[in-house]
């Protein structure tokens, strides 16, 4: 549970910011974590310090 803490509270900082779109490079085998905190893969997997990453998004709706 405490990686979501730090997603939900890294996410509401820069909300407080006015943005509403985030992205990061999430390590392949953590992608699953990510999608469930709504992220979605928007990349084809790339090496990223020797280990393979993917680029996910997500778009805060609530902001609209």
């Amino acid at each position: 549970g405490l990686g979501k803490v730090i997603v939900d509270a890294l996410e509401r900082i820069v909300k407080e910011q006015g943005i509403s779109a985030f992205k990061l490079h999430g390590q392949t085998q953590a992608a699953g974590f990510y999608e469930k905190l709504g992220y979605q893969t928007a990349s084809e997997e790339f090496m990223l310090d020797g280990i393979p990453h993917v680029l996910m998004t997500k778009q805060d709706d609530s902001a609209l």
